[in-house]
């Protein structure tokens, strides 16, 4: 896979995620749970495949992996009639290419975004380290229709490069819940741990 082919598997990957993932949060039903869990909490798990551990708090959902998604994990349903579930998951896809540099993949990750994602407005992008490696840091808000219902909605992706496997972490949430879930989400991030 040459470097154009990489761009072109990361602009889809990114904007698969974006929309899989906005669609399965809005599907989230089940019996409300009307505890207060303690996040402090936490349940491990490891992904052989890709041989990477992390953890996620004992309250919230865990789903397990498709070919490309390694971890889907929801939170509980606030009230009845909350009909979307904040969420963070984990896509890994193999390249051909070795350590790539993301920050290579820029342009063409904000124009995948912002032509293919309703309402895309980029608040910051950034790199930073995690698993010292650099990543992409991008933080929007876009709206979604499910259901009938629109959604305004505020993400925070994460994207690295390790060997020849593109991780992209996303964090999706009603716009109104962001800041209330970042602190749980910033540490599911911080626990991913490559092995």
């Amino acid at each position: 896979m040459g470097f154009k082919q990489f761009i072109m598997t990361l602009r889809y990957f990114v904007l698969t995620a974006v929309l899989f993932f906005i669609t399965a949060a809005h599907a989230q039903t089940g019996t409300v749970t009307k505890n207060n869990t303690d996040t402090t909490q936490w349940l491990s798990q490891t992904d052989t495949t890709y041989q990477f551990s992390f953890k996620y708090p004992s309250g919230w959902t865990l789903k397990l992996p498709n070919t490309n998604t390694r971890f889907f994990v929801t939170s509980q349903q606030e009230s009845d009639t909350d009909n979307f579930r904040e969420n963070i998951n984990c896509l890994v896809k193999k390249i051909d290419q070795k350590n790539l540099d993301i920050k290579t993949a820029e342009a063409a990750v904000l124009k995948n975004l912002s032509e293919g994602v309703a309402n895309f407005k980029l608040i910051s992008l950034r790199y930073g380290k995690w698993n010292n490696l650099t990543a992409m840091q991008l933080d929007y808000t876009a709206t979604s229709e499910s259901g009938g219902i629109v959604y305004k909605i505020h993400m925070y992706q994460q994207i690295a490069v390790f060997n020849d496997l593109v991780f992209t972490l996303s964090y999706t949430a009603e716009t109104d819940s962001y800041s209330k879930y970042l602190p749980t989400i910033k540490k599911i991030i911080q626990s991913i741990k490559l092995l």
